[in-house]
């Protein structure tokens, strides 16, 4: 999924329409952990799972 800021704001809006999706923390995961120009392949908010953590969910933006 190749973005243009304008759709990736769009994106993020509905996301943070919600109570859960306003307030979560996102994270940028790359399967290689290299800093250089990737494509977004997903958007997605998840529960999290870790124990004492103050936010309850998390928005992941898997690059590749």
């Amino acid at each position: 999924m190749s973005l243009r800021t304008k759709e990736l704001m769009q994106v993020l809006e509905k996301f943070n329409k919600g109570e859960v999706g306003g307030y979560a923390k996102v994270q940028i995961v790359s399967r290689e952990n290299k800093w250089k120009p990737k494509d977004i392949k997903e958007i997605k908010l998840v529960e999290n799972k870790l124990i004492g953590a103050r936010e309850k969910h998390r928005l992941f933006l898997l690059v590749d």
